[in-house]
């Protein structure tokens, strides 16, 4: 749900509360989501054995308890997974008698030493390991695709939340969407500027998010000021934008 309908829902219902704690609330909830999917690609990735588990940076490694079996790589900010070999591990060896990187098992290395060194990841040939890789990136990858949306749709929900008051700033200022852009004097560079930031997003469900919060502005601010998008203005822009589709408002004469 975009953060205008949310909006509009809550004022049909005449509740009390005011439009940013709807924005909070969404933003809030799709945290959750994200948490949640995150839980889900880490239970899957332990359940087949991923199981001894770091972090490093923004990236979290899953390391198989069998060295051929490789490692994933996840990466937290972006939702992105790979699959790669092990390096060789040193360990103390998980035996009946003690328990992985024990005292115990570490005493066993003194005594063989070889017996710690787990080298399977490399030495594997490139024809088998491809078919591990094949294997690990299958295991989880629904839920890391299901992942990497919520955290699209997050990101979507926070720049929907601030984005009106961006474009006011711009429409009454002159103040541009982007840091290192110069001011927009006219208003014709002003109609401008919003319509290649409309024409620019991506053509997926949350491009489509951020155009209809940019429609919704020009509709209800724009198109009623008395400098609104001309029919001639938008068939030509039109007629050059990126977008898959025309971006098409009422009152265009």
């Amino acid at each position: 749900m975009s953060l205008f309908l949310a909006a509009a829902l809550a004022l049909a219902q005449d509740t009390a509360e005011p439009a940013g704690d709807v924005a909070e609330e969404v933003i809030v909830y799709g945290e959750l989501l994200v948490v949640e999917a995150r839980r889900r690609v880490d239970a899957e990735l332990r359940e087949a054995g991923f199981t001894l588990v770091k972090s490093r940076g923004d990236k979290t490694i899953y390391r198989h308890i069998q060295p051929y079996r490789g490692e994933v790589v996840v990466h937290e900010e972006d939702g992105f997974m790979r699959v790669k070999r092990q390096p060789v591990r040193i360990e103390g060896r998980e035996m009946p008698w003690a328990e992985r990187n024990s005292a115990l098992a570490w005493a066993g290395c003194v005594l063989w030493l070889p017996l710690c060194v787990r080298p399977a990841g490399q030495l594997q040939n490139k024809r088998r390991h491809q078919g591990v890789e094949t294997t690990a990136a299958q295991l989880a990858q629904d839920d890391v695709a299901h992942w990497a949306g919520r955290i699209s749709d997050l990101a979507v929900e926070r720049k929907a939340s601030t984005l009106p008051d961006q474009l006011e700033a711009l429409w009454e200022h002159g103040t541009p969407l982007e840091d290192d852009a110069p001011q927009l004097v006219g208003m014709a560079q002003r109609r401008r500027a919003i319509f290649d930031f409309w024409a620019t997003r991506t053509d997926t469900t949350w491009g489509e998010e951020i155009r209809e919060v940019v429609e919704s502005f020009c509709r209800g601010v724009v198109q009623y000021s008395d400098h609104p998008f001309t029919a001639d203005e938008l068939a030509s822009w039109n007629a050059e934008s990126p977008a898959g589709r025309a971006l098409e408002l009422p009152g265009a004469e």
